[in-house]
């Protein structure tokens, strides 16, 4: 599969998370901004798709595709779209026919901001 540029009209960002302390000693996580942004596809998932990623536990809100890198993104990092500021929380991360030519992620959105 290989996608169409006109589809991937987003920019987005990887974000890291970074464990430190505050000045009390309570840890605190701050999210820091992981290589340059990247353009991406975005586009909500319909209910059959939710339905058929997972019955059990579907809270998967978006599909997002970018081209492949040889540093893939993991469920531990979260996406960020760079005009809007939209928050994704990354659930699985697919090489799209394991060709290496797409990365697809199954994210959900956060919508409390953090």
């Amino acid at each position: 599969m290989k996608l169409p540029a006109n589809t991937m009209r987003h920019r987005a960002v990887l974000l890291t998370a970074a464990e430190s302390g505050d000045p009390y000693g309570q840890p605190t996580r701050a999210w820091q901004q992981d290589g340059a942004p990247k353009w991406v596809s975005i586009e909500p998932l319909r209910l059959r798709d939710i339905f058929a990623a997972d019955q059990n536990q579907a809270t998967e809100t978006h599909v997002v595709r970018m081209a492949w890198s040889p540093t893939p993104p993991t469920n531990r990092q979260r996406l960020q779209l760079v005009t809007s500021g939209r928050m994704f929380e990354i659930s699985r991360v697919t090489d799209v026919d394991e060709l290496h030519r797409v990365t697809e992620l199954l994210v959900t959105e956060r919508v409390d901001g953090t």
